[in-house]
């Protein structure tokens, strides 16, 4: 009641969360559930109970082979198989599970309010750029030779005489060849070809694809190496921002679901601490912060200490 905090150490969501299940950390469990989302805009985790019914582990499933199911009463369960077809076979073979026992995060929800959509369904486009792009990108380097370009004769070959010396012709120059010097005979002449301008934008459009797909999950570019932008002096201001816009509602998505997983009473939450593990400014920054906080009443010595 007056505003203070202390942490619970002694119900179900502590040791779960230290403990998920005996084949998985806390953090694969986390990386499963968060791969899961960001793909298939669902993350499940089915429980098992000890005794006093208190969730014991938590087992994260595959969400492609998940389906909910809703009761004329309006109770839920979940379907889930090894087939994503609807046989009858599958359904027989399938398990299904209560509501309280399966731990569901989901995003956006636009066709179903049980079923979320991933992140990805507004990169199609920009994605099946970058996968063209990279699919033409190795069938270049794949085919060309070095040095590349037109080989030409003085007189007529036949077809035979014509492919035996165009094979001869890529031995030399392609493979562990590759950059060796030839030599011609009979008046032969190469002409070396330069990249197409098309073929020099290549890199330029797949960057731009990257940026469009880390637009959809608010990711500075930054983040995946491109440092065009980023100076010692913005790093920390990027990820700070990544964090408020991106990161940030993830952590009060899980947050959320787990606390009603859990069934948490009102007054109790679940809290993700990003500040002291991604946050944490130098060591002569966080002194003369702590310095002022306790010149200005705001800290106590020993807070600081803390």
């Amino acid at each position: 009641e007056d505003g203070r905090r202390e942490e619970v150490t002694n119900k179900a969501p502590v040791r779960v969360f230290h403990n998920p299940n005996r084949y998985q950390t806390k953090s694969d469990f986390i990386l499963y559930l968060m791969r899961s989302l960001l793909l298939d805009g669902n993350a499940y985790a089915v429980c098992t109970r000890n005794d006093r019914f208190e969730v014991e582990s938590l087992y994260p499933i595959n969400p492609r082979g998940v389906y909910p199911y809703i009761t004329p009463e309006g109770d839920v369960f979940y379907q889930h198989g090894d087939t994503l077809t609807e046989e009858l076979a599958a359904l027989e073979k399938s398990q299904w599970f209560p509501q309280r026992d399966v731990l569901h995060i989901r995003l956006f929800c636009p066709k179903h309010f049980l079923v979320g959509e991933s992140p990805i369904t507004a990169a199609l486009f920009p994605a099946a750029a970058g996968m063209e792009i990279n699919r033409h990108t190795a069938s270049f380097f794949h085919n060309m030779g070095r040095p590349s370009g037109i080989l030409r004769h003085p007189g007529k070959l036949s077809q035979e005489a014509m492919q035996r010396l165009k094979k001869r012709f890529a031995e030399l120059v392609t493979g562990p060849n590759t950059g060796e010097p030839i030599v011609l005979q009979e008046d032969m002449s190469f002409t070396p070809l330069t990249m197409s301008a098309v073929d020099s934008e290549i890199i330029a459009s797949a960057r731009l694809a990257e940026r469009q797909i880390a637009q959809v999950f608010r990711v500075p570019p930054f983040l995946l190496g491109d440092l065009e932008k980023a100076t010692f002096q913005n790093v920390e201001s990027l990820s700070r921002y990544f964090i408020q816009s991106a990161l940030g509602f993830y952590i009060d998505h899980f947050e959320d679901a787990f606390a009603q997983f859990f069934g948490l009473p009102r007054g109790e939450y679940i809290h993700f601490d990003v500040e002291s593990a991604l946050l944490r400014s130098d060591l002569k920054e966080r002194m003369d912060a702590y310095a002022k906080g306790i010149q200005s009443g705001v800290l106590a010595p020993n807070e600081a200490r803390q």
